[in-house]
């Protein structure tokens, strides 16, 4: 059986539950600028893109992912 990859990339602009903060990609050194590497910093909420919801986000008491 193969697998189905239906991941969302997590870009600046895309589309996000109402009240959940936008995400913010900056990047502050680049290979291509001519650094020795590549630095970038992201804000978002935890519920951007493609993820897992433990049980704890729908039910109180409810285990958190790690269970």
């Amino acid at each position: 059986m193969g697998l189905i990859d239906l991941t969302i990339p997590v870009r600046e602009g895309m589309p996000v539950w109402p009240g959940d903060p936008l995400p913010r990609l900056r990047f502050h050194k680049s290979l291509a600028a001519g650094d020795r590497n590549n630095v970038s910093e992201a804000t978002l909420g935890l519920h951007t893109g493609t993820h897992l919801d433990a049980p704890m986000h729908f039910l109180a008491g409810a285990g958190g992912i790690e269970t």
